[in-house]
């Protein structure tokens, strides 16, 4: 099997060192959102970024129910993303610098490291329509999945956390 275009694990696409920011000054509306979607077993995390954003700063209901995930799981996968329709140097760091950014947020707060692993994807992966403003913030997003969580735990998390505005 093929990997897809734009997607990679974890690891740097030069040696570079990579921005705390990216180059890219941020625009477009203050505001980013954020979705919960529950499974049987997992629950996936949706905070949706400005143009060129990269740290990672969920409001206080989603990072009380991520935190409580992020403890349970028996595994989480990070996954930055951007709105861009085709991979190049830039987006590709912005999506590896927002994996990186969940991390260090998740480790910081108590999760365990070696049960997170990162992927990036520069391009494409999209959840909404791209060629519109509100698909594009859609799609510059980082998804964090936990897994393996007990089977009554996921849907209160996502009830915990209304798909909102987050200042």
């Amino acid at each position: 099997k093929g990997a897809s275009p734009g997607a990679a694990p974890l690891a740097p696409p030069s040696n570079a060192p990579l921005p705390r920011s990216t180059h890219v000054r941020p625009t477009g509306p203050p505001t980013t959102s954020e979705a919960v979607v529950a499974g049987p077993d997992r629950v996936v995390f949706r905070v949706s970024q400005r143009i060129g954003e990269t740290e990672f700063a969920p409001s206080a209901s989603l990072e009380a129910a991520l935190l409580k995930a992020a403890r349970e799981a028996t595994s989480i996968s990070i996954r930055g993303r951007t709105d861009s329709a085709s991979v190049d140097d830039i987006e590709t760091r912005i999506a590896l610098s927002r994996a990186l950014r969940a991390r260090e947020f998740l480790v910081s707060h108590g999760a365990d490291a070696n049960k997170i692993r990162l992927w990036y994807r520069a391009a494409g992966g999209f959840i909404a329509d791209n060629s519109t403003a509100q698909g594009r913030a859609m799609n510059r997003r980082v998804e964090i999945e936990a897994r393996g969580l007990p089977s009554t735990a996921s849907a209160p998390l996502a009830s915990d956390v209304s798909e909102a505005p987050n200042p």
